[in-house]
C-alpha cells in the first residue's frame, strides 16, 4: 500500500488531529528559531551599544592627549620645569581617568596599560632628550663656535697686519 492509502485508511478525526500536531510541531519550531534569532540580536545590540559607550567614552580623553600632545611639543622647545610639571598633571588626570573608564568596559583594560606604559616612557625620556639637547648644545658652543670666534680673530688680525689690500694672500683671507 502507498502512504496516500494509508491515511486514507485512518479515520478523519485522526487525520485532523494529525494535522494539528504537525501544524503545532511546525509553530514551535518557528517560535524556537525566532527566539534563537532574537537572542542573537539582542546580544549583538548590546555589543553594539557598549562598543558606542566607549568610543564616546575615548572621545573625552582624545581631546586631553591632543592638549598634552601640544606641551609635549612646547616642551620639546622650550623645555621649561613649570611646564613638565603641566605635562606630568595632565597625563596622571588622563590616565586616572581611563583606568576608571577600563573599570567600567573590561574592553579597554588592555589598551589602558599599554598606553599607561607608553606615556610613562615618554615623560621619562622627555628628561633625557632635555640632557641630551644640553649636550649637544654645549659641545655646539665649545667644538664649534668657540674655534670658529678664535679663528675669525685670528683671520682679522692676520689681515689687519698686512701691508697692502692687494697683497696675495688678502682675497683668501676676506673670503
Amino acid at each position: 500500500m502507498r502512504v496516500e492509502q494509508q491515511i486514507r485508511a485512518l479515520p478523519i478525526r485522526w487525520r485532523i488531529f494529525a494535522i494539528a500536531g504537525l501544524n503545532t510541531a511546525v509553530v514551535l519550531l518557528l517560535a524556537a528559531l525566532i527566539w534563537d534569532g532574537a537572542r542573537n540580536l539582542s546580544s549583538a545590540w548590546g555589543t553594539l551599544r557598549q562598543a558606542r559607550e566607549s568610543g564616546q567614552m575615548l572621545g573625552s580623553p582624545e581631546s586631553e592627549m591632543v592638549q598634552l600632545q601640544g606641551l609635549l611639543l612646547r616642551y620639546v622647545n622650550q623645555p621649561q620645569p613649570q611646564l613638565r610639571d603641566e605635562i606630568v598633571r595632565r597625563r596622571t588626570a588622563v590616565l586616572e581617568g581611563l583606568h576608571k573608564q577600563a573599570a567600567t568596559d573590561p574592553a579597554l583594560a588592555g589598551a589602558v596599560s599599554t598606553l599607561a606604559t607608553a606615556t610613562d616612557r615618554l615623560v621619562n625620556s622627555l628628561d633625557a632628550l632635555h640632557v641630551a639637547r644640553g649636550a649637544v648644545a654645549q659641545t655646539y658652543e665649545q667644538e664649534v663656535l668657540t674655534p670658529a670666534k678664535t679663528m675669525r680673530s685670528l683671520y682679522a688680525s692676520i689681515e689687519s697686519t698686512l701691508p697692502t689690500q692687494d697683497a696675495p694672500i688678502a682675497a683668501p683671507l676676506r673670503k
